[in-house]
């Protein structure tokens, strides 16, 4: 019994319960959390980030979220971009991809991208010439080249029957067709890219001046077809 102005005190551990639901956060312990997140995209792909921003290249994101209840996040990208060296080297009618260890498959850009049968090394050389890509792997991206134009195997075989000089050239290139036919022949030259700069025709068997100042510096490829046989010779220009 209690009388007046006494104290009855229990001694123990109480607990207080709370019956409903609060509207917001009341004193966040702590009122921020911070996290962050490592990713890797391929270099052809794009990474959205928490914030909904969509970005692809390398580079370290802050993003603050806010919660229905009041407390920030703070969130941290880290994107790391696997990019694919798509570069191509040229040596005498053959093309070496330029990243090593990796997975290859050479096609044919002039057949609809059209993989070839058994080109899955990292050094490519067509039976006759074209335009080619490589595709490369490294197991989790892949990318595609551009289109390169190559000199086959055998259109380098009777590449000796046209002569041009100066090799590497500035402006003015005298090329020399020596052929069993009469009359004149075809002559394009072509960029790395297959696409035609020029086009001209030359009388069998004599010389003649190819104007090449106004093209840019870089390797092109002189052929020459008489209605029989067509004839590939390398031409630098610089």
């Amino acid at each position: 019994m209690i009388i007046g102005n006494d104290t009855l005190i229990f001694g123990g551990t109480w607990e207080t319960f709370f019956v409903g639901a609060f509207s917001q956060c009341i004193n966040c312990l702590p009122d921020t959390t911070e996290e962050i997140i490592t990713a890797t995209i391929c270099s052809n792909e794009t990474y959205t980030l928490p914030s909904g921003n969509i970005v692809s290249t390398v580079g370290t994101y802050h993003d603050t979220l806010n919660s229905v209840f009041g407390c920030d996040s703070l969130v941290t990208t880290i994107l790391s971009v696997d990019s694919i060296d798509t570069g191509i080297a040229f040596t005498e009618g053959a093309a070496t991809a330029q990243m090593d260890n990796a997975f290859y498959q050479w096609v044919d850009c002039n057949n609809n991208y059209s993989t070839i049968s058994g080109a899955t090394n990292q050094d490519f050389q067509p039976q006759t010439a074209g335009s080619y890509a490589v595709i490369i792997s490294d197991g989790t991206c892949s990318d595609t080249s551009a289109c390169v134009f190559i000199s086959g195997v055998n259109d380098l075989f009777i590449s000796s029957f046209i002569s041009v000089y100066p090799n590497p050239v500035t402006s003015i290139a005298t090329i020399e067709y020596q052929t069993t036919q009469a009359g004149k022949s075809t002559v394009t030259v072509e960029n790395c890219l297959g696409q035609i700069i020029q086009s001209t025709e030359i009388t069998n068997n004599k010389k003649q001046n190819l104007d090449m100042s106004n093209c840019a510096n870089g390797m092109y490829f002189i052929k020459c077809f008489d209605g029989k046989q067509q004839t590939v010779v390398k031409l630098v220009k610089n």
